[in-house]
Order: C-alpha cells, then sequence, then structure tokens
C-alpha cells in the first residue's frame, strides 16, 4: 500500500471515526510519519509544518546561458529556464529528483514553458510533463490531508521568486 491508498482509507474510514476508530489512528499515525518525512524534502510542505528541508539540490552545471530554457537535459532529467531575481535574471536548471526543492507555482511555470517548447523530444517532454504533474498531485493530497492529522496555524505568505 503506498501513502496515496493510506490518505484515502483514511478519509473514508473518517466518516465514521467512532465506528472504525483502531483503523483511524492506524491510518493517521501512519500518514503523519510519512508527512513528516515529505517535509524533510518538499519546501512547501516543510514550510507548513514550520521546518526547514533537509535536502539539497544537486549542483547547477556549468555554462546554463548556452541552453535555451525550457532545454531538457537528459543525462540527469533537467529542465533550463531562467529566472529574475531583484532585477537579475539568472540562468537555472530543474533536475526532475530535486522537484520537491521548488513551489507548486514554479513548478506550473516550467511545465507550462516546457510543454511549449518545440525543439524537446515529445517524449522527452510526455516523460517530464508526467512526473512534474504526478508530483503537483502528490502536493495538493498532501496539503489537504495536513489539517486532518496536525494542528496548523496559518502563516503569512512568503516572498515567491518567479521564472522567466
Amino acid at each position: 500500500m503506498n501513502p496515496y491508498d493510506w490518505i484515502s482509507l483514511f478519509n473514508i474510514v473518517a466518516k465514521d471515526v467512532v465506528k472504525y476508530e483502531p483503523i483511524h489512528q492506524f491510518f493517521r499515525s501512519m500518514i503523519r510519519a510519512y508527512i513528516l518525512e515529505v517535509a524533510k524534502m518538499d519546501i512547501e510542505i516543510a514550510s507548513v509544518l514550520r521546518r526547514k528541508p533537509i535536502l539539497k539540490p544537486l549542483p547547477p552545471q556549468a555554462n546554463l546561458e548556452k541552453f535555451k530554457s525550457s532545454f531538457i537535459e537528459k543525462d540527469h532529467w533537467g529542465v533550463t529556464y531562467k529566472m529574475k531575481e531583484n532585477e537579475i535574471v539568472l540562468h537555472c536548471m530543474m533536475f526532475l529528483i530535486d522537484k520537491h526543492l521548488f513551489s507548486t507555482s514554479t513548478l506550473n511555470q516550467i511545465l507550462a514553458k516546457d510543454e511549449v517548447k518545440k525543439s524537446n523530444n515529445e517524449g522527452d517532454v510526455k516523460c517530464v510533463s508526467n512526473m512534474i504533474k504526478w508530483w503537483i498531485v502528490i502536493q495538493m493530497t498532501v496539503f489537504k490531508t495536513i489539517p486532518k492529522v496536525f494542528k496548523v496555524e496559518k502563516k503569512e505568505q512568503e516572498k515567491t521568486t518567479t521564472t522567466t
């Protein structure tokens, strides 16, 4: 059983907690442990739980300026993008294994630009798009579940950076 299954079953038994109390508590504890592990990696989930992720992204490749924006690099499965920070344009690469270190809005921007990029192989675009979309679904599912298994206070919106 994967965590998505746990969350689905948790939502089913949560409809009648009295009847399914031991099962409800089991799924609740399993989901809490899973979310705490994900929070070690995912910046948005960590921020909701007021924690800091412990994983660091892969080091950037040299000479990213030579690649066009939204170029898919297949050796490490990365996507190039440009980011504007303090009026300076930075050339960056998001590796798929580091997708959890990017905000959902940044992933959506990379995804939108990646899908319209015609110079990439159609199969590569599909692979990258499917992986990013899959992670966004996982994030959204976890976000909906967090208030059910944790006490969470709303946090002020933080400064965001945008991709160009």
